[in-house]
């Protein structure tokens, strides 16, 4: 169900980044607010204890989806900008005195972290059995909570792999081009 197209594949970094901003992070973050939105509706004292676990865990999933953002937004697109920056000026960290005012190596390990993290929320998030005799409760609601949790659940699945499979090798070979790994 991947809508990945292959234009995505002839993206610069930069471009690929804004890509990824427009098309993935917005809805992600649309998503995760109307979740946000529709969890106050089924959070209530009469809520059943089950109904409760998944509020709980859905409120970690978007705790754990807003640091994603968050660091794709105010830490990987500066490096990102940066690191073609010191590709266009001819930069090569082999020259430099002291090691690069930028920590080259870290910025793939923190996409993968974050990315683990949010994984890790997900799948606790699917280990709620739901049970077949569902007390009173807005079914409607919980239903559309659902269906939003599915919809981040493909987003965030398609855009793990852009970012796995199209994003980080092409900060790595960026990266390779200034000599940062040298």
């Amino acid at each position: 169900m991947l809508r990945t197209s292959r234009l995505e594949l002839t993206y610069e970094l930069p471009q690929l980044l804004d890509h990824l901003e427009e098309k993935f992070y917005r809805n992600i973050e649309t998503w995760s607010k109307s979740a946000a939105r529709r969890i106050k509706d089924l959070d209530d004292d009469n809520s059943p204890q089950w109904v409760l676990h998944y509020i709980v865990d859905t409120q970690k999933l978007l705790l754990e989806i807003a640091g994603f953002l968050r660091l794709r937004r105010s830490t990987l697109a500066p490096y990102v900008q940066e690191l073609v920056e010191k590709k266009t000026d001819g930069h090569d960290c082999r020259n430099c005195s002291t090691s690069c005012t930028i920590r080259h190596a870290s910025h793939a390990y923190e996409v993968k972290s974050a990315q683990l993290k949010v994984r890790e929320a997900l799948s606790q998030l699917q280990s709620i059995l739901v049970p077949a005799k569902k007390e009173t409760l807005n079914m409607t609601c919980f239903i559309a909570l659902r269906r939003e949790i599915g919809t981040l659940e493909i987003l965030l699945a398609e855009l793990f792999y852009l970012e796995e499979f199209t994003l980080l090798p092409r900060l790595i070979e960026v990266q390779t081009n200034i000599h940062a790994h040298s």
